[in-house]
């Protein structure tokens, strides 16, 4: 995927999803996951379509800033259902993503990616 396009979109993304909704109500089940999001794993959330999985990860990551402190440049929320999307490889882009993030965000500490619609990528 071209560079210049990929920055764009992370620039984008990360003005759109951190600035986002903040009228969003507490889900029981976020409390059942947040205890995993302190660990180094990949935590992986499933459900119906439109069945809030999106705003599910905007509430965490709201609680990651307000609750335990954590820089927003420290986040990174990608939605891969996105078409500007098409022509992402994972075999090659995923290094590039995190690369230009580095890069855009100058972010210290602990870094939190969320994927969403990662199904779409090939």
């Amino acid at each position: 995927m071209d560079k210049n396009k990929l920055k764009e979109l992370l620039i984008e993304y990360k003005q759109r999803f951190l600035t986002a909704r903040t009228d969003l109500i507490r889900r029981e089940v976020q409390d059942n996951i947040e205890p995993f999001i302190k660990f180094k794993e990949v935590v992986i959330i499933t459900g119906p379509r439109r069945g809030g999985k999106s705003s599910l990860m905007k509430l965490i990551c709201d609680d990651l800033i307000k609750k335990d402190r954590v820089p927003p440049s420290n986040i990174l929320y990608l939605n891969f259902e996105d078409e500007r999307f098409i022509e992402f490889n994972a075999a090659g882009d995923f290094a590039q993503i995190y690369e230009l993030f580095l890069q855009i965000n100058k972010p210290t500490g602990r870094l939190y990616f969320f994927l969403d619609e990662i199904q779409n990528v090939t």
